[in-house]
């Protein structure tokens, strides 16, 4: 299996390791905010069970802030289209960062797709769901983040 180290430092060298993150199995990596006014630089690690390199060159990382407030509660917002053919757009807020699952079930409750499956920050999420294999009829999308628990129901028309 491959894993991979993430170190984030102020100085080119990474003497001065903000982060370090190591055994990381995801080739995404949420970071925590970082000062608006610091440069950083930032290198990966790939390692196996029989062969580990690490970058020698460093990366500058630059970023901007925004404005847009997080959302203040969780919300998942119905489907649109409502019937739909082909593709639906689901959206959801999480007003805190976590991990966040929204899969989908037919009238059975059995699951036939998931949508999300990570960790997610606080934001306004849009998907769009294109149910190509899916035969028309009725199912029902689940958010589950935290302790907050929502369903919805959409129907499939072909």
């Amino acid at each position: 299996a491959v894993s991979y180290r993430l170190q984030i430092s102020t100085d080119s060298l990474c003497t001065n390791a903000v982060y370090d993150y190591g055994n990381l199995l995801d080739t995404l990596k949420v970071v925590d905010l970082l000062d608006s006014k610091t440069q950083y630089f930032w290198r990966v690690e790939t390692s196996t069970l029989d062969y580990r390199a690490t970058s020698r060159k460093y990366w500058t990382m630059a970023y901007t802030f925004s404005t847009i407030a997080a959302p203040e509660e969780f919300m998942l917002h119905q489907n649109y289209p409502n019937p739909f053919n082909p593709s639906t757009t689901i959206s959801y807020e999480i007003p805190k960062a976590g991990f966040v699952s929204l899969k989908l079930y037919d009238v059975l409750g059995r699951e036939v797709a998931t949508l999300v499956n990570e960790e997610k920050i606080a934001a306004k999420y849009d998907i769009e769901f294109k149910a190509n294999i899916l035969a028309s009829g009725v199912y029902f999308y689940q958010l589950r983040a935290g302790d907050f628990v929502q369903t919805k129901k959409m129907v499939l028309l072909r």
